[in-house]
Formats: structure tokens, sequence, C-alpha cells
């Protein structure tokens, strides 16, 4: 039994390491916050920690035994099994990584890898709306609410959101930013009569007292979440996320947002 311990101590410390390497890179690369734990970066990493540090592990204390024959074998199809299963893991997770955040009508929407190739938006063509990964892009949605309305008709017999017309979309830059920083959402009146959304609320002015002139707020529609991000008015760099959900109709409430113009050029 001791023997088997050893081997599968052994077994759980390598995959340990390849585990912490894939959870940096997806962390890093395909899921950095706020996408990990809005879009799916969570329930990846389960499926890879089952497979790289249960499943292989597991099978060699199962037939681990000194001298057996058949040894050298069975922990090769070990291996195999465990690299085919974590290969697999790791195709879901790429597979399904938000590749982007669209902002259109008062809100950031994530839009996954997949949903981009069925538009025909290659990594390629998104470049062009920046380097971050993933890529943060406006959607200069038509002004005139005529056109804003069938849009939205269209979507309900389609299913065509609004944040997936990508023929609508532009890079952000710095006067887009400053639209932005302007279409600031009004945390503080959206909570009032909410105690357990102003606690949080509260929280996060009293940790960032001295920088909340720099910071907005808007809604985030992800996957998985709901919620208000805090980002940083120059740049859009994330701050924070707080778990707080936003109104359903993000611009039929103007009492909780600034006054501002929707589009960058106007129709």
């Amino acid at each position: 039994m001791i023997h088997k311990l050893k081997a599968f101590a052994v077994h759980i410390g390598i995959s340990l390491v390849i585990f912490i390497a894939i959870l940096s890179f997806i962390i890093y690369f395909w899921y950095p916050q706020p996408f990990f734990t809005s879009d799916g970066g969570w329930q990846g990493i389960r499926i890879i920690a089952a497979v790289d540090l249960i499943l292989g592990p597991l099978l060699t204390l199962i037939v681990y035994k000194p001298n057996k024959p058949s040894l050298k074998m069975d922990l090769t199809i070990i291996g195999v099994i465990q690299a085919a299963a974590l290969g697999w893991g790791i195709w879901v997770v790429h597979y399904e990584r938000p590749i982007a955040a669209v902002y259109a009508e008062g809100a950031f929407s994530t839009v996954t890898a997949n949903d981009m190739k069925a538009r025909g938006m290659t990594n390629e063509k998104l470049k062009a709306f920046g380097e971050r990964t993933p890529v943060w892009i406006y959607s200069n949605l038509p002004e005139s609410f005529e056109k804003i309305q069938k849009l939205r008709m269209d979507a309900l017999q389609t299913g065509r959101l609004l944040h997936l017309r990508t023929e609508y979309y532009v890079a952000i830059d710095e006067t887009i930013r400053e639209k932005l920083g302007t279409n600031n959402f009004k945390v503080e009146i959206w909570v009032k009569d909410k105690p357990s959304d102003k606690a949080i609320y509260d929280a996060f002015v009293k940790r960032y007292k001295s920088q909340m002139a720099d910071i907005i707020f808007l809604p985030w529609h992800a996957r998985y979440d709901r919620s208000i991000i805090a980002l940083q008015k120059t740049d859009l760099s994330y701050i924070a996320t707080l778990d707080i959900e936003p109104p359903e109709a993000d611009k039929d409430k103007p009492e909780y947002w600034e006054k501002t113009e929707q589009t960058v050029s106007g129709e």
C-alpha cells in the first residue's frame, strides 16, 4: 500500500505542476478578470482539475503494483487517457472562451469565440479593434429611436442581439473613452433602496474613496453573471466587479444615468 501511495503522490505532484501552468495561462490569456468569474473560467478549471488532479492519479492508485509485469503498459495507457481527456478539457475551455466585450445600449456584453466565428469575425479582424485580449469594442448603434426599435424587433425575431451586430463595431479610441467616461451608471441611486446592494457599493466606495473621481460604473452582461463593473476612466482598465444586478432595461430608466449621447458620430 505504501508503494501505491508513493506512486499516487508522484503522479498528483506532476499533475499539480501541469494544472498550475494551465491555470496561469487560462487566467492570463483566455479568461482575465472580469471574464474568469463571469464567463466560465471557474467551470472550465473544474473540468480540467477533475481530469488532471483526480482521474490520472486515481487510476495510478488503482493499478499500481510493484513488479507487476504489465505495469509499464498500464501506466502508459493511463498517461494516454489522461492526456486525451486533458486535451479535450483544454479544447472546451478554449472553444468557449470570451473573445470580446461589446458596449451596446448602456452595457458591456461578453461574446464567445464561437459566437464571433459564426459571424465571420476572425482573430485577425478583431485585431482592428484593439490589441487587448479579450478585445473591448464599442457598438456605434443608430441614434434614431425608429432605427433602434427596428433592430430590437429584428433581435426578437432572429435572436441576433444588438451587441452581436458586428456591422456597427468600432474601435474604442480616446473620443469613445471620453463618452463612456461620462456615460456613468449611477450605482448610488440604483442601490439606495436595496440594503444588501448598498452595503456592497458602500464597501467599494470606502476602499476606493480617493480614486472615485476616476472610476466609472457600467452594467456587465456575461454568460454566467449580470453585475456592475468598475473601470478606470482613462483607459477602461478593469478595477472590480460589484455583485449588484443592474436594471433589466438599461436605458429605459434615465435617472440611473448621466446625460450623454449613445452614438459617436450620429446618423
